[in-house]
C-alpha cells in the first residue's frame, strides 16, 4: 500500500501504569476477518478487539479496563472504524489516528519510528 494511503498516527502516551479514567466508547463491526471492536478515550484510539461475537468483544473490553464507564457510541467512531477495517484488510485510507498508549520513554520512542517507517 503506498505511503499516501495510510492515514497519519498520532500519538497520546501514557507513563506505563497510568491507566485511562475517562468514559470509553466503543463501537463493533465488521472486518473481513469477524467482529472488530475499537474503542476510544478522550485522547484516542486505545482498543482494538477481534472475534465472533459482539457481547464477548465488551466483555473483553471490559476486563482490559475494569472501572472504566463504557458507552457504545456507533456514529461517533464510525470513520475510526472504517480506519482500522481499512487498515487491518491492507485497504487504502486516510485521514488521521490518534492512538492513546501506555508505554516507556523507550516504547515510545519505537511507536514513532515505526510510525514514520510504515
Amino acid at each position: 500500500m503506498p505511503k499516501q494511503d495510510l492515514p497519519s498516527l498520532s500519538f497520546h502516551f501514557r507513563e506505563p501504569g497510568n491507566r485511562i479514567v475517562e468514559t470509553l466508547s466503543y463501537t463493533v463491526g465488521e472486518s473481513p476477518d469477524g467482529l472488530v471492536l475499537i474503542a476510544s478515550s478522550p485522547h484516542g484510539l486505545c482498543a482494538v478487539f477481534l472475534g465472533d461475537d459482539a457481547d464477548t468483544l465488551a466483555w473483553r473490553l471490559a476486563q482490559a479496563f475494569p472501572g472504566n464507564p463504557l458507552r457504545v457510541d456507533d456514529a461517533g467512531l464510525k470513520t475510526m472504524l472504517e480506519q482500522v477495517v481499512a487498515l487491518s484488510s491492507h485497504q487504502p485510507c486516510s485521514g488521521g489516528l490518534t492512538l492513546d498508549i501506555a508505554g516507556t520513554a523507550f516504547q515510545q520512542d519505537v511507536w514513532k519510528a515505526l510510525a514514520l517507517h510504515r
